[in-house]
């Protein structure tokens, strides 16, 4: 398997991730991540201009499934959970603890050759917050308003005289 091949001593059986406390298993995953640019391509020149907009929200995209005796007990546990409202935490097996919501679920189920199990495809986006952005107020701007302010006292002072 491949995951076994990029972390070393981790068997199948280490494989289990949750998603608000529903159990799951996962052989392989997909994470999307990079940076967002703002590319900008203009007339007659050969080279674009691309500026840094921060990091991506992360997206984790993985095969689980659910399987053996009480099998659709956990299938309706990730369902419910991927269903239910807000942002939820997800162990994922070889990335950890993250907050995040889940964008897509689909689910298929087999009962072929006496092996009852459930598969999903699941994705998730980090949640992330919704922090307020800070700002400080520039001392430059708060000196030019002064200025304009100033001028404008002196020149209604001086409009009379001609």
């Amino acid at each position: 398997m491949q995951s076994q091949r990029l972390f070393p001593g981790r068997g199948l059986a280490d494989a289990s991730g949750y998603f608000r406390g529903a159990r799951f298993r996962v052989d392989s995953y997909h994470t999307d991540t990079g940076r967002r640019a703002d590319v900008r391509e203009y007339p007659l020149r050969n080279i674009p201009q691309a500026a840094d907009m921060g990091r991506k929200a992360r997206r984790f995209k993985f095969t689980a499934y659910v399987l053996g005796d009480g099998y659709e007990a956990a299938r309706d546990a990730l369902l419910n959970a991927c269903e239910a409202d807000g942002p939820g935490t997800l162990i994922h097996p070889f990335h950890g603890e993250h907050v995040v919501m889940c964008e897509d679920c689909s689910v298929s189920e087999s009962r072929a050759d006496g092996i009852y199990y459930a598969t999903f495809e699941l994705g998730f986006v980090e949640a992330g917050s919704f922090d307020t952005p800070s700002f400080e107020s520039d001392p430059g701007w708060q000196l030019l308003a002064m200025v304009a302010g100033g001028y404008n006292t002196t020149a209604g002072s001086f409009g009379g005289a001609g």
